[in-house]
């Protein structure tokens, strides 16, 4: 018999599973690459976000390291609660021109709705800029050498904190009201930041020792 008579001709059966194994090995493959795809963004949108909280976390210590009380018109240097702190400082404007080259600085910082947002003082009270979304919590406490409160204000207790802890959670921000509290059956989740900040200038305090 010859080799043209010896070759079988594919059936339509076959063709059909070659067609459905080629269709289903594509779809698995782009199934890998869009999961490795959504991972890569992941991971970039986490970076960025634990790269935003930690400049603003440099920033808060940098003005601290200069921060008072009060100033002469009674203006505290470091009023705050759970979600929000404004931190003044001293400092020179160089940009100043004649004699008056001191300036008060610092820098206000704000949670709402799932947005960290934070200005210098030196700016207009309406030119907050988003530091980092995609923020389900804020908290801040203050700690006065003996517990953590919720809120201070170095203005009515004439001294400084001796410590600040910001810690950060980041995922979907909790409904209005709810603060991002767990709810009574479900354990609390570890924050994805945390840092505590010494007051260089707040009172002496044994925890302040040991942490320095």
């Amino acid at each position: 018999m010859s080799q043209a008579h010896s070759r079988r001709a594919f059936t339509l059966i076959e063709v059909l599973i070659a067609l459905s194994l080629i269709l289903f090995l594509s779809g698995s493959l782009l199934s890998y690459l869009y999961s490795l795809l959504e991972r890569r963004d992941t991971l970039t949108k986490a970076a960025a976000q634990q790269s935003a909280a930690a400049s603003i976390f440099e920033q808060l210590e940098h003005d601290l390291a200069t921060t008072f009380a009060s100033d002469a018109s009674g203006t505290a240097g470091v009023k705050g609660d759970e979600t929000s702190l404004t931190v003044r400082c001293r400092g020179t404007n160089l940009l100043s021109r004649g004699a008056d080259l001191t300036d008060l600085q610092g820098c206000e910082l704000r949670f709402s709705g799932g947005t960290l947002t934070a200005r210098r003082l030196s700016q207009s009270p309406g030119s907050f800029e988003t530091v980092a979304d995609g923020v389900e919590r804020l908290q801040l406490r203050y700690f006065d050498g003996t517990e953590w409160l919720e809120s201070f204000d170095s203005a009515r207790t004439g001294e400084l904190p001796v410590a600040i802890e910001a810690s950060l959670w980041f995922g979907e921000a909790a409904p209005a009201g709810d603060e991002g509290a767990p709810a009574p059956d479900e354990a609390p989740r570890a924050p994805d930041r945390t840092r505590t900040m010494v007051v260089p200038d707040g009172p002496v305090a044994a925890w302040k020792a040991g942490a320095s």
